[in-house]
C-alpha cells in the first residue's frame, strides 16, 4: 500500500482540510509479457551453399530457419517453464537444458540443429521446433502452458514488411526490442531486414540500409550509397555490384517510397517541391552540393531539371495525403 496525503483548498487557495488514504496497486507482475520478445525471424533463408551441401547433400534451405528470443530486461531473470509455441512452427518445441533466460540473454530456436551448426558454428541452440515457418507470412504466438499469451503477432512478406527478408538473404529483425510493446510487434514498421545476409543469430545486428551506421535509415544513407560506389557494403540488393540499382532498392524496397519523396514521408507530393526549392540548390552553379533531401534524385549530387524528370517519370506524384512514414530506426 502507498499512503497519499490529500489537501483541500478553497477558491482563495487557503487550506481547509486534509485527509490520508492508502492506495493499493492492482498491477500484476508479468515479467514474460514485459520482457520476452521474438527479435529475429529467419523464415526464408538463403540457398544452401556448396560448402554446406558438402556436409550434407540433403540439406534444404528451410533447414536453416531460426527464431531468436531475447530477454530485454536488465535485471529480471525469466523463467521459461511451460513456454511454448501455440501458433507458428509445429509445437511443441523443446528447450535444450534451458529453463531460465538471464537479463539480456538470447535464445535461438532452430528447425535443424545440424544444418544450423553448419551455417552458424558456435552459436548456442536453445531449442528445436518441428515444421517450418511459412515464406508467405505467419502468425507466431508464444504462450504458457496455462494458455496465457506472452507474444502474439503475424509477420508478412510484402510491403510495408521488409521484403529483403523474403528469400533475399536477410532475416526479419525487431528494431527496438526494449521499447516495442506486445501490440507493436504486429506492425511492419517495428521490423526491418538484417544488414548481414544470413542474419545474426545469437547477437545484435544492424538493419539493411543503414549505410552510415548511425542507427537510422534515412536520406543520408541514400546519399552515401550514391557517393560511395566502391563500397561493397552498399550492395544492398546483393547482386554483386554496387550501382544505381542499390539506390533504387534502398528507396523502393527498404524505405518503401519513390524518387521525388524528398522528406521521406512515403509520398511524392507538393510538400516535397516546397522542401527542395526552399533548400535553394536548384541549378545553383555550386558543384556537387545536393543530396536526396535537397533534390538530387538521380544520384549525381546536383539538383537540376534532370532530377525533376526522374521523379515525374516514376509516375508516383500525388496530391493526396502522405502515406505512413517508412523511416527505419533500429
Amino acid at each position: 500500500e502507498n499512503p497519499v496525503e490529500l489537501v483541500a483548498t478553497n477558491l482563495r487557495a487557503e487550506e481547509v482540510g486534509t485527509a490520508s488514504i492508502n492506495v493499493t496497486s492492482t498491477l500484476v507482475d508479468r515479467p514474460l509479457q514485459d520482457h520476452l520478445r521474438i527479435v529475429e525471424v529467419m523464415y526464408n533463408p538463403p540457398a544452401v551453399s556448396a560448402s554446406e551441401a558438402a556436409v550434407n547433400p540433403s540439406f534444404d534451405k528451410d533447414d536453416f530457419e531460426f527464431v531468436e528470443l531475447l530477454n530485454t530486461s536488465d535485471t529480471d531473470i525469466l523463467d521459461l517453464s511451460g513456454v511454448q509455441f501455440s501458433e507458428g512452427p509445429a509445437s511443441p518445441f523443446t528447450f535444450e537444458g534451458v529453463s531460465v533466460l538471464a537479463p539480456g540473454g538470447r535464445l535461438v530456436l532452430v528447425n535443424n540443429p545440424v544444418a544450423f551448426n553448419t551455417r552458424y558454428p558456435g552459436v548456442p541452440i536453445g531449442g528445436i521446433y518441428e515444421g517450418n515457418l511459412r515464406n508467405s507470412g505467419e502468425r507466431l504466438r508464444l504462450q504458457l502452458d496455462d494458455g496465457s499469451t506472452i507474444v502474439d503477432f503475424e509477420y508478412g512478406d510484402n510491403l510495408p514488411w521488409a521484403t529483403a527478408a523474403d528469400g533475399q538473404g536477410s532475416s526479419l529483425v525487431l528494431k527496438n526490442p526494449s521499447t516495442t510493446s506486445i501490440v507493436a510487434l504486429g506492425l511492419a514498421e517495428s521490423w526491418a531486414a538484417s544488414a548481414i545476409s544470413g542474419g545474426t543469430p545469437g547477437t545484435e545486428g544492424g538493419v539493411l540500409g543503414d549505410t552510415t551506421g548511425d542507427g537510422v535509415v534515412d536520406a543520408a544513407d541514400i546519399d552515401y550509397v550514391c557517393q560511395s560506389p566502391g563500397d561493397q557494403a552498399n550492395d544492398l540488393n546483393r547482386d554483386g555490384v554496387v550501382d544505381t540499382l542499390d539506390v533504387e532498392f534502398l528507396v523502393t524496397e527498404i524505405l518503401g517510397t519513390t524518387a521525388g519523396d524528398a522528406n521521406l514521408d512515403g509520398a511524392f507530393d507538393s510538400t516535397d517541391f516546397v522542401t527542395v526549392f526552399v533548400a535553394g540548390e536548384y541549378e545553383d552553379g555550386i558543384a556537387k552540393n545536393s543530396g536526396w533531401a535537397s533534390g538530387d534524385w538521380n544520384c549525381d549530387q546536383e539538383f537540376t531539371s534532370a532530377d525533376l524528370v526522374t521523379a515525374l517519370m516514376a509516375g508516383s506524384y500525388t496530391d493526396g495525403a502522405p502515406l505512413v512514414s517508412r523511416e527505419i530506426m533500429p
